[in-house]
Formats: C-alpha cells, structure tokens, sequence
C-alpha cells in the first residue's frame, strides 16, 4: 500500500522561473526580454512541478511575454498602417481659369516706374524643411510616446533600433518636446504597478533607462517614495 509523501517545505523556486518572470515583465522595452521570459517560463515550469514551488510565477511568465509580444504587434501594425495612410495623399486638380471678357476686365494697375523700388521679399532664414527621413522618425517617436513613456536618451536608443540614423532619431526624439520629468515620473509609475522599490532602487532603475539623476529623482518624488 503506497503512502504519499509530505510536500518538502523547505524547496525553493527554481532560480530560472523567477528569471523568466522579471524578463517577461520588462519586455516592454523592445520585446526580447519576453521571448526569453516565455522561454525560461516553458522550460521550467516542469522543474517547477518537480518541487511543487514556482508554478504560477512560470505560468504568469509565460502568459504576461506574450501579452507584451501581443502589444508590440499591434502597434507594429497600427503605425504601419498609419504611415502608409500618411504618404498616399492625392492632389486635387486645379480648376482652369474663368475667362474674360474684354467688358468685364478689371482695369489693370500701371507697371511702377523704372525709378521706383520694387521690395523683393527675402525668405525666412528660421524655415527649415523637414526630410522624408525626419518626418518618418518624429511620427515613430510620437507613436511610442502615445503607449508608453521614455527618457530622451531612451527613445533616441528606440529609434535607432528600429534603423532610424543618430541624426534622424534625435531630430524626431526632440521634435516631440516632451516634458522628460514628465516621463520620468510616469516610467516610476509603471514599475511600482509591476513590482516594489526602495527610494534608491527606483531612482538607479529610471537612471538605467536613461533619465538624469534629477529626472529619475523627480520621478520618484512624483510616486511619493
């Protein structure tokens, strides 16, 4: 007759499914850490149920990944979709000039005199044309920005990412001119609905995603530590 054995209380969840669990939870920031979250979650969800410790954290690893994979997707599509809808405009043909009569012809204003001067209007030096490249770059910042928050330096470092040049990426990070504490305190917001911090945790974890020290200081003033 079998007996079955008490549970071991004293095993402990496996390091690779916490692993697992934090990569999914930052996967936000470019959705390769959630690949590995999902990964790891997989892996060792069996020794998981071996010790009878860590299943749910693997399982939530597992299912928050491909939540964060799932988002990234659909604004992958949505500002597709948004940018080819921008290019594809249409001119509208002008209409072909009324013509007139010698009856209703508005008598015309005599040509100015040799002597007098004609005023040439000079163009604005501060007008400056915005390229393909520039326009493509400040609409993919404006995109991120609309569903998450970013440092400046973090968003220039998204940019480039997706292929944007150095140059490209800070016209389009800058032309966004965002309130960075702002951003800052809405990135401390994100981690403490995630997870909790100390003071000093908090601020060192907004300076690693590129904000100042007075930024990620800011920050964490704003969540109240």
């Amino acid at each position: 007759m079998s007996v079955n054995q008490p549970m071991d209380q004293s095993a402990k969840t496996p390091g690779g499914v916490t692993t697992a669990f934090v990569l999914s939870i930052f996967g936000f920031v470019c959705g390769i850490p959630a690949i590995i979250g999902i990964i790891l979650g997989i892996v060792n969800r069996p020794k998981a149920k071996a010790v009878g410790k860590g299943v749910g954290m693997a399982n939530a690893a597992i299912a928050i990944g491909a939540g964060w994979i799932l988002i990234g997707i659909i604004v992958a599509i949505v500002s597709a979709a948004s940018g080819g809808s921008s290019t594809n405009t249409t001119s509208t043909p002008s209409a072909p000039p009324a013509a007139v009569t010698n009856e209703s012809a508005a008598p015309q204003e005599p040509a100015p005199s040799a002597s007098a001067p004609v005023e040439v209007a000079s163009p604005d030096p501060t007008v400056v044309e915005e390229s393909v490249s520039e326009a493509n770059a400040r609409e993919k910042a404006q995109s991120y920005l609309e569903y998450s928050s970013f440092s400046r330096r973090g968003l220039i470092d998204q940019l480039k990412y997706e292929g944007f040049s150095t140059a490209d990426a800070t016209y389009g990070t800058d032309a966004q001119n965002a309130n960075w504490n702002e951003q800052a305190a809405l990135k401390a917001q994100s981690y403490l609905d995630l997870s909790s911090f100390s003071r000093s945790g908090l601020i060192d974890q907004l300076k690693y995603e590129g904000f100042t020290t007075a930024q990620a200081t800011y920050g964490a003033d704003a969540v109240g530590l």
